[in-house]
């Protein structure tokens, strides 16, 4: 069970690297965006809507 959460664990982490280069190479705030609405927010959905939601208008 453990590789599983591990394998999970490691995509995300990847994927918000990913999110940050593109950030910071391109300034694409919509970068920023699809890491907010993947990040976990401890059952808090409603956070990641809000913050993804005040992102877009930048």
């Amino acid at each position: 069970m453990k590789k599983v959460f591990k394998s999970k664990d490691e995509e995300l982490k990847a994927f918000m690297k990913s999110c940050w280069e593109s950030y910071q190479s391109r300034g694409d705030v919509s970068c920023l965006v699809e890491a907010v609405e993947a990040a976990p927010f401890f059952g808090e959905a409603e956070m990641a809507k809000e913050i993804a939601r005040l992102l877009r208008t930048k």
